[in-house]
């Protein structure tokens, strides 16, 4: 799957011919059972790319396969770290024959933890305010409308990370009975952020601390359209919910 580098790094003449290729590698992912079908570049970065193409149910399609490639194929063999070669070691063959080029520690294969705090828990720095002076908390839920055969969705996720200023923190619930999502922040002192919420379909109704954003102190401004709601706030906890 070569489209995704070209796609990550912004490299084709036109959205048009961006968006053909976007089309594509959905269809190449789904035809081959929602089984990565990268190598040691495109692994590192095919999750990513996905949800910056707007594909994160397709991301976490991958990230839930079970069958050989895939990271809970080498979990399931036992695995704690990520290894060079997926069936590096199995319960039936025991270590592969080829060992000695096999890492089992491997970066470019374990930077699919990248994309769980970037987009599962949403955590991300800003460039013009270097060291999470500013921070992006812009969580991709688990919203599929189909889940493979083998899978569940993700209903919670909490991540949390130690910055120089302090603890970031991001979590979110979605209530299994009405669909409500919860989301709670933490925003160390002396930093500011914005946070992105995408809205579903008929779930976009949102309150900060069960109240109006309006009346919220710490809400500095706030933006919402059909898709997704932009909240700029000052240091804080916060807790939102986004409902029916």
């Amino acid at each position: 799957m070569l489209i995704s580098p070209p796609l990550k790094l912004d490299l084709f003449p036109d959205t048009q011919s961006a968006n053909k290729a976007i089309v594509h590698l959905d269809s190449l992912i789904k035809s081959n059972d929602n089984r990565l079908g990268t190598g040691f570049v495109g692994t590192a970065i095919i999750n990513q790319t996905l949800s910056e193409c707007g594909l994160s149910e397709t991301a976490y399609n991958l990230l839930l396969q079970r069958k050989n490639p895939s990271w809970l194929y080498s979990v399931d063999q036992g695995a704690t770290t990520i290894w060079e070669r997926w069936n590096g070691y199995t319960y039936e063959s025991g270590f592969h024959p080829q060992i000695s080029m096999n890492s089992f520690n491997h970066y470019a294969y374990g930077a699919v933890l990248e994309w769980m705090f970037r987009y599962m828990a949403g955590i991300n720095p800003d460039i013009d305010n270097p060291g999470f002076k500013h921070i992006t908390l812009s969580p991709h839920i688990d919203s599929r409308n189909a889940i493979p055969t083998g899978q569940e969705r993700i209903t919670y996720v909490d991540a949390s990370y130690e910055s120089h200023y302090g603890k970031i923190s991001s979590s979110w619930k979605i209530n299994k009975k009405n669909g409500n999502i919860k989301y709670d922040f933490t925003i160390p002192t002396n930093t500011t952020a914005t946070v992105i919420l995408h809205l579903q379909d008929k779930c976009n109704k949102i309150k900060c601390n069960q109240r109006s954003l309006d009346k919220v102190a710490g809400i500095v401004s706030h933006k919402t359209d059909n898709t997704k709601s932009i909240i700029n706030l000052l240091p804080g906890k916060y807790s939102f919910t986004v409902s029916k």
